[in-house]
């Protein structure tokens, strides 16, 4: 097993990032919700097709796990963690600054 830091960005309220995991790609797409102070976060694969629709992001809370599709979804781990340790969730301040993203990889066992 490995953990792996996902980097953030909150200079937009709605942006994409692609990443590799488990050997293949990704789209997190993020938004920001003004009236709940709350970032969603949706997974898509390298064929642009939706794996897990609009959740959100809470901290210290494992988010999304492959072991529910195996097939579609990394088989590790999503986690939004409060490096802070302060016990906050993602708001528009803290996203990517306080609270980090990370991916940590399951053997596949």
């Amino acid at each position: 097993m490995a953990l792996f830091q996902i980097p953030l960005n909150n200079d937009f309220n709605d942006f994409s990032q692609v990443h590799g995991l488990d050997n293949k790609k990704y789209t997190f797409k993020f938004r920001y919700n003004k009236r709940n102070d709350t970032w969603y976060l949706q997974l898509l694969n390298d064929l642009n097709e939706v794996l897990i629709g609009a959740k959100p992001c809470l901290s210290n809370v494992i988010q999304y796990t492959g072991r529910l599709n195996r097939n579609a979804l990394p088989i590790g781990d999503i986690i939004f963690v409060d490096v802070s340790v302060t016990g906050l969730d993602c708001t528009q301040e803290n996203f990517g600054d306080a609270i980090k993203l990370y991916y940590q990889n399951v053997d596949p066992a």
